[in-house]
């Protein structure tokens, strides 16, 4: 059958043929859908009919690895990783936005696994959903509530970039996988919708903002429900309950000043000006795993720094894993030249065993801490690493600090899933922000893991998204033996 020539053509970039099938399909719910056709018998092609009576071909491009050339802005945006549908408009070479599905457990470290997706998408910027269960199955069969934390990396970054960076949530407690259940993937399709509609000039943004903001209120509300459950304290919590804080972030704009509406919510205190309650809860956590420096970071909780929660777990690993993983290790060290000396001297007897007989490797009990300044900071680390004295100097001392905690072991690992998803969400979280209040210098502890994955000798990144996204949220790694690396030059201390 032959159809008349479009007016309007986009491409959905998609992470599989059913990704990018199923947005159409969803799409027919909100644009008048006219026909589906498939070029060489398997790529789909879509059409639907807009406001004005014209004709948008939705071409499906399915598993990014598939095609070639990609689009460079397309390639920009994958840099930072694969989020499962991109909306481009070949036309006119730009991103209308992109979107992010996953019906995996939304507890611990799969919360945050996806989160360098929505980090990327506001650097470029680009108006990014996510979309996930607000309810999963965990593998000991109980029903657990989705994490806070990626619902506030979003609010952050929308108030930063001044881009839309949206959670949406679907399912409820007794049917945690049912798409039907709550407002999430309708509010999905109906955003995709009018943005393909804004981006052809075919809707005005101020027609969107009851949308955005409709959608801001139930982040806000799904915050307030659940924050208690995952941290002692929540800056500017009172904003939750304004209802003037979702139009707010509705109305945030490009490059603009955040406005006073927004002035202290999600902004961390130093610990003198933590609420009385929120301090008298700070003690120092006895450590999982012994590690001479948090050790010293824990006996500063309290006093110039804190922490959130004192919840992680540890997940005991099996002797043979964590001594291959050590050996593994061992072999990509690179230790020779250092100045001054370091060495390699991780040990399977250092892993405590656990009742199982399992080996414990987690350190401490918190993931990240909040320090008041560079200086107290830098007083732990080098009493535990007094190699790194040439560090003094390189921040001001009475910078904040956000000091990271990556417990793991496996070769290369904290450059993939989920660790890198973890950093980009608390670096931006808890370190990076508007104003100037807002903003700590990151570092990240990687005590089992060696420097020379990272960087060579000769001050030469290695590549991939993981290190792309090192590069981008921290400001130096800490490795074992007390090898540190600044993230922005690679000089290695």
């Amino acid at each position: 059958m032959q159809y008349p020539s479009p007016k309007y053509s986009l491409e959905f970039w998609a992470d599989s043929f059913h990704e990018g099938s199923w947005a159409c399909e969803s799409l027919k719910e909100h644009l008048r859908f006219e026909a589906v056709e498939y070029l060489q018998g398997f790529i789909p092609r879509y059409r639907f009919k807009l406001q004005d009576g014209d004709l948008l071909q939705i071409t499906v491009l399915g598993s990014y690895k598939s095609w070639s050339p990609i689009p460079p802005k397309v390639a920009q945006l994958l840099a930072w990783g694969k989020p499962d549908l991109i909306v481009y408009d070949p036309v006119r070479k730009l991103i209308v936005m992109a979107a992010e599905e996953t019906a995996a457990v939304p507890t611990g470290n799969q919360a945050l696994q996806r989160c360098e997706r929505m980090y990327g998408s506001a650097r470029v910027p680009i108006p990014f959903w996510y979309l996930l269960p607000e309810y999963g199955r965990h593998k000991d069969n109980h029903v657990r509530r989705d994490s806070i934390w990626p619902t506030v990396l979003a609010l952050k970054l929308t108030m930063h970039y001044g881009v839309p960076s949206v959670v949406l949530h679907y399912g409820k407690q007794n049917e945690p996988e049912a798409y039907d259940a709550g407002t999430g993937v309708r509010q999905l399709f109906r955003s995709l919708a009018f943005q393909v509609e804004l981006s052809f000039r075919l809707r005005e943004q101020k027609d969107f903002q009851p949308i955005l903001t409709e959608q801001y209120q139930s982040m806000l509300a799904f915050i307030e429900s659940q924050w208690k459950q995952m941290t002692r304290y929540l800056p500017g919590k009172a904003k939750l309950s304004d209802n003037g804080t979702a139009e707010s972030l509705a109305k945030r704009k490009l490059k603009g000043k955040v406005p006073k509406e927004l002035a202290g919510f999600l902004v961390w205190d130093r610990v003198v000006d933590l609420p009385a309650h929120v301090r008298m809860s700070l003690a120092p956590q006895t450590l999982i795993k012994p590690d001479s420096f948090l050790s010293r970071v824990e006996q500063q909780v309290g006093k110039s720094c804190y922490t959130l929660t004192n919840k992680t777990g540890s997940r005991p690993q099996d002797s043979d894993d964590v001594r291959v993983s050590i050996e593994q290790q061992r072999k990509l060290g690179k230790y020779i030249g250092l100045v001054p000396p370091a060495s390699f001297t991780l040990d399977l007897s250092q892993f405590p065993k656990s009742k199982a007989g399992r080996r414990h490797v987690t350190t401490a009990k918190n993931v990240i801490y909040l320090f008041d300044t560079w200086s107290e900071f830098y007083s732990c680390l080098v009493a535990a690493y007094p190699r790194l004295q040439a560090l003094r100097d390189k921040v001001s001392r009475t910078r904040r600090v956000l000091l990271y905690v990556s417990n793991s072991i496996k070769p290369g690992r904290i450059f993939g899933d989920p660790f890198t998803g973890q950093l980009a969400a608390y670096a931006f979280t808890f370190g990076k922000g508007a104003v100037e209040a807002d903003n700590r210098i990151v570092v990240a502890y990687y005590p089992h893991q060696v420097h020379s994955q990272l960087i060579n000798g000769g001050g030469q990144f290695n590549r991939n998204k993981g290190i792309t996204l090192m590069r981008e949220v921290a400001d130096y790694a800490v490795f074992h033996g007390g090898v540190a690396v600044a993230m922005k030059t690679g000089e290695i201390f």
